[in-house]
């Protein structure tokens, strides 16, 4: 019988066994890349001009070439697939490795396209990636854990079934942390990813892996999930786009890999992300003409209205509220600069931003930190010990580590006394969202908020320590986003704040604003992208998106 150090080292050799063996970088490139630098404009040395197009395009636009006929399915696959397999080299952003089985695939939907003229649903023959938790049949899913190598899925998760039925083609899952709950993205099964624009910088998690490819063009959008900012701190971390959706819209989790199934005080959700906001909204689109409430009763049959994503993103003026920072953890100076740069644009585009009225968030991520600890982490440690595994890191970040703490499963009753804070605090926070039409200058309450998407850009690696700017939204239950501003950090990113004047500037507000605090320094945090998060009530992802593509015009068009 094989040991799990030798069941290891044969997953890792069979994922790399199937790299094609002419997209193979050499032993001597690679370790002369450089560690703290951008390795993005890598790919445009190894893809031809074409590939290299295709992979830089405009979904919408290679969406239509693929329609059309004017491009095969096979051609982008390949590009793609070129692609990929050089992100994989360099970052580590890929699981599995569905490369041959694509090629299959795109052949057959360019014959049918051939055959009878007409496209295979709305994603017809383009390349989408999906997280590891996605099942697709006869293919491991691991989650990372060293005890479920050789868990091949029994079916496809309703998700995959969806994409295919829409006509993509998935050709690889991507990679991710231990246990799923962390800001980091490591295991030991696949190893840790690292970030494009500097590698001793992390990623984000839980969906860091398929935010890695996506900026490494290794795709142009794929699927994430989010639990307390899994697809949003690594939007941020990378500079690309991502959406939490409410938890019964759309993007449903059912048949889906995980570690603690029927876990709903805090529900998790799958979540696009893309190297555009456009790819977002193609993504709810296809999910949506899927309909998957005829499969997931717990999934709302609320169709997309793209009719409204459109009004909202052509609106003149759009009202605002912004979060500079939220009472527990002060953010860094980038951060600071990003939203300030982002108000200052806004407004100068003819849009109202109002400060948003202190609320008081403690209680929020006071819940959170319960609730993701209320089995007592009996199903965490089940599936590491299965494994022989301990801990790579702080898992949990910001409510203890699972194995270094001692946390006792909440009695029934207390969950349901949890379960009632929860819906308490989220109808104050509603009501005080309505409340902001005392505020503004037509009476109306706010369109969106504004916020900081983490306390810090990307951090070095296991430094994510404060999860609260996006953790929040997710016990409301609210659709939040992340996207792109301009700029990044550089070594000497001042803005009238050097390390030492901002330490000197301020007296922590708590332990966790101290770590922070001290974490701050420009040298060691650049290349990390500045973003920022945009968040709406319950539901209105069409409005949300319309928002997104608003301030992706004001900010980076």
């Amino acid at each position: 019988m094989r040991s799990l150090i030798e069941a290891v080292e044969e997953k890792r050799f069979i994922r790399k066994s199937k790299l094609p063996s002419k997209h193979l970088l050499p032993d001597d490139l690679l370790l002369q890349l450089p560690q703290s630098d951008s390795l993005i404009d890598l790919i445009g040395a190894h893809l031809d001009q074409k590939q290299l197009d295709i992979v830089s395009s405009k979904p919408s636009v290679l969406l239509e070439s693929l329609r059309t006929g004017r491009i095969t399915s096979l051609e982008v696959v390949e590009a793609f697939i070129v692609s990929s397999s050089i992100a994989q080299q360099t970052v580590n952003c890929l699981t599995e490795i569905l490369f041959d089985e694509a090629r299959q695939r795109a052949k057959e939907l360019d014959d049918l396209l051939r055959t009878t003229g007409k496209p295979v649903g709305s994603l017809h023959g383009l390349p989408v990636s999906v997280k590891e938790t996605c099942n697709i049949k006869g293919v491991e899913t691991t989650l990372g854990y060293v005890g479920w190598i050789g868990n091949a899925a029994k079916f496809n998760s309703l998700l995959v079934d969806i994409l295919l039925e829409q006509g993509a083609v998935i050709y690889c899952k991507t990679n991710v942390p231990q246990t799923m709950m962390t800001g980091e993205s490591h295991n030991n099964v696949f190893g840790p990813v690292l970030n494009p624009h500097n590698r001793t910088l992390t990623p984000g998690g839980s969906s860091g892996g398929e935010a890695a490819l996506l900026t490494m063009k290794g795709s142009l959008m794929g699927l994430g999930t989010d639990i307390a900012g899994s697809v949003r701190m690594p939007a941020a971390c990378t500079g690309i786009y991502a959406l939490k959706p409410s938890t019964q819209r759309l993007f449903s989790t059912w048949g889906s890999g995980t570690t603690v199934p029927g876990q709903e005080s805090i529900a998790p959700c799958y979540g696009p992300m893309s190297s555009s906001v456009e790819g977002i909204e193609i993504l709810c689109q296809a999910i949506s003409d899927g309909q998957p409430w005829l499969v997931d009763s717990k999934i709302i049959p609320l169709p997309w209205n793209a009719e409204l994503v459109r009004e909202t993103s052509i609106r003149s003026k759009l009202t605002f509220a912004v979060m500079r920072d939220d009472g527990i953890v002060i953010p860094h100076p980038p951060v600071i600069d990003a939203i300030h740069q982002t108000v200052v644009k806004l407004r100068a585009a003819g849009h109202e931003v109002i400060e948003w009225p202190k609320f008081d968030y403690e209680p929020v991520q006071a819940v959170a930190a319960k609730a993701f600890v209320a089995d007592g982490c009996v199903k965490y440690r089940a599936a590491l010990e299965q494994g022989q595994e301990k801990p790579l890191g702080p898992i949990l970040l910001g409510h203890g580590a699972i194995l270094g703490d001692i946390h006792t499963e909440l009695s029934v009753s207390e969950l349901w006394d949890l379960h009632a804070e929860r819906n308490k605090l989220t109808n104050m926070h509603l009501a005080h969202w309505q409340a902001t039409k005392r505020l503004t200058s037509d009476g109306r309450p706010i369109d969106a908020l504004i916020t900081p998407a983490a306390a810090h850009t990307a951090p070095p690696h296991n430094n994510f320590t404060y999860l609260g700017y996006t953790s929040v939204f997710n016990v409301f239950d609210w659709p939040s986003a992340v996207l792109p501003t301009p700029g990044l950090v550089d070594q000497t990113y001042s803005k009238g704040w050097n390390r030492a004047e901002f330490l000197a500037s301020r007296n922590p507000l708590n332990e966790l604003d101290k770590k922070n605090l001290e974490l701050y320094d420009p040298k060691k945090f650049a290349g990390g992208p500045f973003t920022v998060q945009i968040i709406c009530p319950r539901l209105q992802e069409e409005k949300l998106i319309g928002i997104m593509k608003a301030i992706d015009g004001v900010l980076n068009q």
